[in-house]
């Protein structure tokens, strides 16, 4: 997922949720099928990570027991967190310095 694939109406409105998926994934390592089975309590969200991860999102296709490619499965959460930037306009309007996460949790990545 990417910064763009958030939908833009959701980001106005500052939604945010957690959508859980299962994926079906072909014996070309695509996403054949999207399933949502938890949602984030908000259909615009749901559909944007499906749509998003359909088409980008590839897979090394399973095996079965005589080594030919199949069909599986893949279940993952994606977490709709809002941009960084309205948690900064808060803490702004707060008076309060705000640092945005790090993306390496254990500090600058090796030079």
């Amino acid at each position: 997922m990417r910064n763009g694939d958030y939908p833009h109406k959701a980001l106005r409105e500052e939604r945010k949720g957690s959508v859980a998926l299962l994926l079906t994934i072909t014996r070309m390592g695509r996403v054949g099928a999207c399933e949502v089975t938890q949602s984030s309590g908000h259909d615009d969200l749901d559909q944007a990570a499906c749509k998003n991860l359909s088409r980008r999102a590839r897979f090394v296709p399973a095996m079965d027991y005589y080594g030919k490619r199949d069909e599986g499965f893949y279940p993952l959460s994606v977490n709709f967190a809002g941009p960084p930037w309205i948690e900064l306009q808060r803490a702004q309007e707060k008076g309060i310095q705000w640092e945005p996460p790090l993306a390496f949790p254990e500090g600058k990545p090796s030079e």
